[in-house]
């Protein structure tokens, strides 16, 4: 809709025109994750998506111990964010029922899948897929046979 900014509220640069408005207050306390890093467009990347990004560039990184679970917990945290509970720690173990995940947040989880991890993923994959975990095993295995088929 067009109401949050990439620059800071508090940022002298930031142009828009609402920052000053008491009802949007709320936005201000928005703050990013730690973890997050700008990419060449400006976009905040999280971690799971810097290791997507660099497993396209080399497949080797897939390799690495935890590449699964750094996937499962960035689906985790998504499926936070679109419940809006962000405060809870994430589960790799929870399956995406646990985890209060319907057909229309699936719908919603597999744009962003396509988005975050370059990867195609059914709703029937996101919502029979297991936990967390099994999900990141899945995503990390389609990474894997989407640079072996640009090879």
């Amino acid at each position: 809709m067009a109401v949050r900014s990439e620059v800071p509220l508090s940022d002298p640069k930031c142009r828009v025109p609402w920052r000053r408005d008491p009802r949007m207050g709320s936005y201000h306390n928005v703050v990013e994750r730690a973890e997050a890093s700008v990419s060449r467009d400006g976009t905040v990347l999280s971690a799971a998506a810097q290791l997507a990004s660099r497993a396209l560039g080399d497949p080797n990184v897939l390799e690495e111990a935890g590449a699964a679970d750094v996937f499962g917990i960035e689906i985790g945290r998504r499926v936070r964010a679109i419940m809006m509970s962000e405060d809870q720690d994430v589960d790799v173990g929870q399956t995406m029922q646990q985890l209060g995940v319907d057909s229309l947040m699936a719908v919603e989880l597999r744009r962003w899948w396509k988005l975050t991890f370059s990867v195609e993923m059914s709703t029937l994959e996101i919502m029979s897929g297991g936990t967390l975990h099994d999900l990141g095993i899945a995503t990390v295995e389609k990474m894997r046979s989407l640079v072996s088929e640009q090879a």
